[in-house]
Order: structure tokens, then C-alpha cells, then sequence
């Protein structure tokens, strides 16, 4: 499901001020290149993410929570919301 919602990135690159990530999504949409699937920063990113999570609950103390996909569709004219967050920091929200 997921998938095949709009992601947030979408927008945001159509309306970015670097023209290439235009021209890359529009690319992306007809089919005519891959969709973007990684590179080495965001693989180091990945790799990474697990380890700065466990040094921030030391430093800070707080709770951090793994949620899933949630969608919201508490308005049906809103029904295309959701969110995918890496971590929420419990009590923050």
C-alpha cells in the first residue's frame, strides 16, 4: 500500500530548486530510468542509523519507539496521508 502512495519526496522535488531532480522524477514517472534506490551515502546512512540511535538513548535517556506504516484517514478528503517515520521519540509526540 504504501507503495503506490505519493511520497513526500515527490512534491518536494517537483517544486526543488536543483532542475536534475526534476528532470529525474519526471523520468522516473514515464518509466524511462529506474527509480532512485540508493547510493553510498544513503547506505552509510543505514548502516549507521542503529548505532546512533543506541548512543542517543544514552546521552539523552529517552525512549526510542519503532513504529509502522500508519495511515490517517480520519477526513476521507484526506485519505492520501501517511507517514513512515525511521523513530519517535517516546513522550516527544
Amino acid at each position: 500500500m504504501f507503495d503506490e502512495m505519493p511520497q513526500s519526496s515527490h512534491p518536494l522535488q517537483c517544486l526543488a530548486l536543483n532542475f536534475n531532480h526534476k528532470i529525474q522524477l519526471w523520468l522516473e514517472k514515464l518509466g524511462a530510468i529506474e527509480p532512485f534506490s540508493g547510493n553510498l551515502a544513503t547506505c552509510w546512512s543505514n548502516i549507521k542509523e542503529e548505532g546512533a540511535l543506541e548512543r542517543y538513548k544514552l546521552i539523552t535517556g529517552n525512549t526510542v519507539l519503532f513504529p509502522e506504516y500508519q495511515a490517517y484517514d480520519a477526513h476521507p478528503e484526506d485519505n492520501w496521508l501517511a507517514a513512515l517515520p525511521d523513530v519517535v521519540i517516546d513522550g516527544a509526540v
